[in-house]
């Protein structure tokens, strides 16, 4: 639920001012942009946990980076 109100309601609100003050132009790319980083870095966590059978960024987290990470 976490995930949903950060990702999907917080952008509407802040979305039309960025617009005016980015331009169509320029704001329209960056949210493209963004997208694609954020599909990657999804894409990039399913192959970790098809990979590695981790179910859980907490675990997937302490075996890369180990304990102090």
């Amino acid at each position: 639920m976490t995930l949903i109100k950060g990702f999907i309601i917080s952008s509407p609100i802040y979305t039309p001012k960025a617009f005016v003050n980015g331009g169509w132009l320029m704001c329209t790319i960056m949210q493209s942009v963004s997208a694609c980083f954020g599909l990657y870095c999804a894409k990039l966590l399913i192959e970790i946990n098809e990979k590695t059978g981790l179910s859980s960024y907490t675990k997937m987290g302490d075996m890369a980076f180990g304990r102090p990470g």
